[in-house]
């Protein structure tokens, strides 16, 4: 920050078409820009709003709340006159909220279908079946759930959250403690067709509880995302292809809750929200039986994880590149792969893996710190260097060359 200006200055800011602006600071209790305070960020270019990039709606800003590490989400809005962004103005109740920013702290009974500019939610919202309509239908609509750490967290129940055909954008910040896995409950349904993102904290997320509908694709861009069961409901993203995004400090993790098949394909990279500091979940974590029936590509490396106890069938092809690491040494459930695994990068089998599927890693490494079992009734070639101190275990009718 420059002390005469109290701006953090950078010369421009473009954002494309299909792009979220997600700010984040990593000072302890950063200001982000009301009247009273003293320091923003600031852009030397003037950008013309939504025709530069820069949305008219608000865009989200993740700041460390303290030293310990909990992280708050905040909207804010890019002043076009003193070039910065400053904290966006919020009203408060959610069923008088056309066109505004509404920030619901209490309890709430939808009575009626509404629409809002924006929406911060961090209470019990039950829905009679209504909706809420977000954002104007063209720039990405803003949903924050959580904002901080503070409070019993949002808990929705039996509404539906709409986009239209915007890109939806929900974020939040660091997980409530002392609540069931810490994140907000969705226990309703999102539609819209311009795709749905997911960006929370690191240590951040959400429970859908619900097979979700909307269409235009989803990415998980940091955070995490719960399925889970309720009921005789069982969560899901909709049947398109999803995209779980890697990070240098943590990346995006979906986590399977309950058991069920899921038939989209997955993009992936990174290694998920850690759970502790000795191993991460994995950008897909399996935590109950569950098959995985589409295709899994990588673009970097990329964990997949398995809780102990608990089987992930995945009977689609994986390839693409990165090193593909299946389990990790203190997550050991089990694999049965189908699909074949073509990789430009190594291998790294960390569990038991039982596999029917050729396995074309280029020549490249198989480090096998578990067990891999070949159950092939056909003859399969094996493309790799193999080292390690697991097992390898011939339990077809087929060869394996």
């Amino acid at each position: 920050t420059d002390n005469a200006t109290g701006c953090m200055t950078i010369p421009s800011l473009t954002q494309k078409d299909d792009g979220i602006l997600i700010l984040r600071s990593t000072a302890s209790r950063t200001v982000y820009g009301t009247e009273a305070d003293s320091r923003y960020l600031c852009v030397e270019t003037a950008p013309e709003l939504r025709s530069n990039g820069i949305p008219v709606e608000p865009v989200i800003l993740m700041s460390s709340e303290s030293d310990n590490g909990i992280v708050e989400a905040h909207l804010v809005n890019w002043d076009a006159e003193r070039k910065r962004f400053v904290g966006a103005a919020y009203a408060t109740d959610i069923l008088d909220g056309v066109g505004k920013v509404v920030y619901q702290n209490g309890a709430t009974n939808m009575t009626d279908d509404v629409s809002v500019g924006a929406l911060v939610l961090r209470g019990v919202v039950a829905g009679g079946h209504k909706s809420v309509t977000v954002g104007d239908g063209e720039g990405p609509a803003m949903v924050v759930l959580n904002p901080n750490s503070r409070g019993s967290g949002a808990d929705v129940s039996n509404w539906t959250l709409r986009f239209g055909t915007a890109r939806g954008v929900i974020s939040g910040g660091t997980k409530v403690s002392g609540v069931d896995n810490g994140c907000p409950k969705w226990n309703g349904y999102i539609n819209g067709s311009g795709g749905v993102d997911f960006a929370f904290a690191d240590t951040g997320g959400i429970i859908l509880y619900r097979k979700q509908s909307w269409s235009g694709g989803t990415r998980v861009m940091s955070g995490e995302v719960l399925l889970m069961s309720s009921g005789s409901y069982i969560a899901g993203f909709p049947d398109e292809d999803v995209v779980v995004v890697g990070g240098e400090r943590s990346g995006g993790s979906v986590r399977f809750m309950a058991a069920a098949t899921h038939a989209q394909n997955y993009t992936i990279s990174g290694f998920g929200a850690a759970y502790s500091c000795a191993t991460k979940r994995g950008a897909l974590s399996i935590e109950k039986d569950v098959m995985l029936a589409g295709d899994i590509t990588l673009v970097n490396d990329a964990l997949i994880g398995v809780t102990n106890g608990f089987t992930g069938t995945l009977t689609g092809g994986i390839s693409g590149t990165g090193d593909l690491y299946l389990g990790s040494p203190v997550r050991t459930g089990a694999f049965v792969l189908s699909g074949g695994i073509d990789i430009d990068g190594d291998l790294h089998v960390n569990t038991c893996v039982t596999n029917s599927g050729a396995i074309d890693l280029d020549g490249r490494f198989l480090y096998l710190d578990g067990t891999l079992v070949f159950n092939n009734a056909a003859d399969i070639d094996v493309n790799a260097k193999v080292i390690g101190e697991g097992r390898i275990v011939l339990a077809g009718s087929g060869k394996v060359n």
